[in-house]
């Protein structure tokens, strides 16, 4: 990270997005398309969001909330 304040990002608008899923992706995207330089914090190791996934007895399974099981014998 540099925090060099002499360079040309300096003189750039700057803007703290919190979350690193698609919302906050896609809010990144357009600030700086817009001549502003993002930053955005995630507190997962990972981004995605909703969209990201875990895992739980050596497969990955999505985090997002519709995701449907038949039954849970062999989870957890």
């Amino acid at each position: 990270m540099n925090l060099n304040t002499t360079n040309a990002s300096a003189d750039r608008p700057h803007a703290v997005i919190i979350g690193g899923g698609f919302a906050g992706a896609g809010a990144a995207w357009e600030l700086t398309r817009h001549g502003v330089k993002p930053i955005c914090l995630e507190a997962e190791r990972r981004s995605g969001g909703l969209a990201g996934s875990f895992e739980v007895n050596g497969e990955r399974l999505e985090k997002f909330y519709h995701h449907w099981f038949t039954n849970d014998a062999h989870v957890g």
